[in-house]
């Protein structure tokens, strides 16, 4: 599903169903270059939310959909690139 970071910041008018519909479980994130996932994901862990940030998954260059590199954000993780 396509979420925007705009909505997050904001009114969360598509984000509050969405993770209301998926609570407890793991949330993927993805951008092109990685920085909104890593900003929108460093918020849901800090919400307590388990989210896996897929920037380096290599989704903009058509890499592979599950590189080793992958890290997985736990609640209040702090991820550096």
């Amino acid at each position: 599903m396509l979420l925007p970071k705009s909505d997050f910041d904001g009114a969360r008018k598509l984000w509050a169903p969405f993770l209301e519909k998926n609570a407890g479980k793991q949330i993927i994130l993805y951008c092109r270059s990685g920085r909104r996932a890593d900003t929108v994901g460093q918020a849901l862990a800090a919400e307590g939310r388990s989210v896996t940030n897929a920037a380096d998954s290599g989704l903009a260059s058509g890499g592979p959909a599950d590189p080793p590199g992958r890290q997985a954000l736990t609640p209040g993780a702090q991820v550096s690139y």
